[in-house]
C-alpha cells in the first residue's frame, strides 16, 4: 500500500501524511501570538514584502469576522481555502440565528472541517496550522488548530520556520499581566530570535484584538514604529 494513504502509519507511529503537513508548516512563514488580559496579538514574518491586500502569498493574517481573527503557518493556497471556509461559515451563522459566531463555535466547526481531510479518500490533510483570535464570556480567547484538527487554547506559543527559538523566549518572558505596548515589543523580540536578518516592516502583519472585542490588523507605519523601539530586557 502506498505510502501516500491517510491511513499508513510510519515507523514513529504516526500518520505520515500528517507528518507531512507539519514538515511544510516548520518551513513557511514564521507566527508567533500572545495572550493577556486585555489583548490577543498575532505577528507573522515572511520573507517577502507584504501589501495587504488579501491576496495568496500576501496577507498572512485574515479578518474572519468583526471580533474574530485568524492567521498561522503552512501552504498559501490551504491558508486561503480554510480563510474561505471560516468566513462562509460566520456569514452562515449570522444569517440562521442573526447574531455573531462565537470563537468557539467558529473553532469547533473549522476543526471538525479540517479532521475531516485526515480521514476521506482522495484528499490529503491541510499543510496549516492556524492561530484563532477572539473574545467570549472570559476575556481574550486565543486557540490553536493542528493539521489533525486537534485544538486547544494557548496563552503565547509559536508557529512555522524556526519558531522553537521563538517558543523558547516566550516561554522565559511571557506573562499575563503585559501592557500592549510590552505584548507587541515582546512578539517582535521573539520573531527576532528566529531569523539572523534585520526585521522590515514591509515584511511583518501585527493582528490585534482589544478589550473593546474588536479585531484590526496594524498599518505599516505603526509597526515601523514599534521596530525602532530599543529591546526592553525588563520584559
Amino acid at each position: 500500500m502506498s505510502e501516500s494513504s491517510l491511513t499508513i502509519f510510519n515507523p514513529r507511529g504516526r500518520l505520515s501524511q500528517i507528518d507531512y503537513a507539519t514538515n511544510a508548516i516548520a518551513s513557511s512563514n514564521t507566527t508567533v501570538g500572545l495572550k493577556t488580559k486585555t489583548h490577543v496579538i498575532i505577528i507573522t514574518k515572511t520573507s517577502k514584502n507584504i501589501e495587504f491586500e488579501e491576496k495568496p502569498g500576501n496577507s498572512t493574517i485574515f479578518i474572519i469576522d468583526k471580533n474574530i481573527g485568524l492567521s498561522g503557518s503552512g501552504l498559501n493556497t490551504d491558508m486561503m481555502v480554510i480563510v474561505q471556509k471560516a468566513r462562509r461559515m460566520a456569514q452562515k451563522f449570522q444569517n440562521n440565528f442573526g447574531e455573531t459566531i462565537s470563537i468557539r463555535q467558529l473553532v469547533n466547526d473549522l476543526s471538525s472541517y479540517m479532521q475531516e481531510f485526515t480521514q476521506t479518500g482522495g484528499v490529503r490533510p491541510f499543510g496549516v496550522c492556524l492561530f484563532i483570535m477572539g473574545f467570549d464570556n472570559l476575556g481574550p480567547t486565543f486557540f490553536q488548530i493542528n493539521p489533525s484538527g486537534s485544538f486547544f487554547k494557548i496563552t503565547s506559543n509559536g508557529i512555522g520556520n524556526n519558531s522553537i527559538y521563538a517558543v523558547d523566549f516566550l516561554k522565559k518572558r511571557w506573562n499575563s499581566d503585559l501592557n500592549f505596548t510590552e505584548c507587541i515589543r515582546l512578539g517582535i523580540m521573539a520573531l527576532r530570535e528566529t531569523s539572523d536578518s534585520k526585521l522590515s516592516s514591509l515584511q511583518i502583519q501585527i493582528g490585534i484584538i482589544d478589550k473593546n472585542c474588536e479585531f484590526y490588523i496594524l498599518a505599516h507605519e505603526e509597526i515601523e514604529n514599534f521596530l525602532k523601539l530599543p529591546e526592553d530586557s525588563s520584559i
